[in-house]
């Protein structure tokens, strides 16, 4: 019998169906006790298929922390385009920051990348890179436009987006990587995006003439 015909839509989805095996077995099992054979195994694909699309584990690893940590960045576009003043745009951006934190998937991953990075530093500078710089990079051109338009004051334009993610962090994140049960429902986020908004308004508010 002539070989079975493998369709473009085939094809496509084998990448992606790794992607989702890899994310899984690493956060269910860590990224050290995850093997190409498990992820091949989980996506239903032969190994030599893995290293068709993928050269190793740590590429798969930075790919899946890459996608994770994408919505972080796309953030800031909500101070951009927003409605309402920029104390309400920051405000739902904090608010919004704070959900995703959240996400049991990105608590996982954070957890995972403290686990591995003792072993393997070149997996947390990738987590690194691909989320909370990415984020902090995104932000300063926001706040490099909100400095011209007089709404805030700010000689270190990198300083000023580092103060405003950790002044929505708090200890909050904390909190959630070490599973402290008292984690925060909306009414306290809601408070948290404010209170955050509030002090870092106050700590760039542009001088009086």
């Amino acid at each position: 019998m002539p070989p079975a015909l493998v369709s473009e839509a085939d094809r496509a989805s084998k990448p992606e169906a790794v992607l989702a095996a890899a994310k899984a077995l690493f956060l269910e099992r860590g990224y050290g006790a995850a093997s190409m054979d498990d992820i091949a195994r989980r996506a239903k694909v032969g190994k030599a298929t893995v290293y068709e699309h993928f050269q190793s584990k740590e590429e798969l690893f930075a790919l899946v922390v890459n996608r994770e940590c994408r919505g972080q960045a796309m953030l800031a576009e909500t101070l951009e385009t927003g409605e309402g003043d920029f104390r309400t745009r920051l405000v739902r951006f904090s608010r919004m920051f704070l959900d995703v934190l959240f996400q049991p998937e990105m608590i996982a991953i954070y957890r995972t990348i403290i686990a591995e990075t003792v072993r393997a530093p070149q997996l947390g500078t990738a987590f690194y890179e691909n989320g909370p710089l990415r984020l902090r990079n995104a932000l300063v051109p926001v706040l490099a436009q909100a400095a011209r338009d007089g709404q805030i004051e700010a000689d270190d334009l990198e300083r000023a987006a580092i103060d405003l993610i950790s002044l929505v962090r708090a200890d909050l994140h904390l909190r959630a990587l070490f599973a402290v049960p008292t984690l925060p429902g909306a009414a306290e986020k809601d408070e948290l995006a404010e209170v955050a908004v509030g002090r870092f308004l106050k700590a760039y508010a542009p001088a009086l003439a």
